[in-house]
């Protein structure tokens, strides 16, 4: 993913992860983009998370379910049978 100046050290572990799926041939599907795309709420909080806990609210899931769909449909589209 393309990273904000100055924040290659907070996604390091981001960068490992996916060389190491990379390296193994293992197929993943890298979250962040799409996750990051999503516009902070006035407050400056990020919108796909709950106000106080650290999992997705109904928008970040609807995030992940989107980036998921749409890698399950470009791989896979020829073998499954999606609306």
């Amino acid at each position: 993913p393309t990273l904000p100046a100055g924040s290659e050290g907070r996604w390091a572990p981001q960068r490992r992860t996916a060389a190491i799926l990379d390296a193994a041939g293992i197929a993943y599907v890298d979250l962040l983009e799409p996750l990051r795309r999503v516009p902070n709420l006035p407050s400056g909080r990020q919108a796909v998370y709950h106000l106080r806990d650290t999992h997705f609210n109904a928008k970040g899931n609807q995030v992940v379910a989107d980036a998921l769909a749409a890698y399950l449909r470009s791989r896979y589209a020829g073998a499954l049978r999606l609306r």
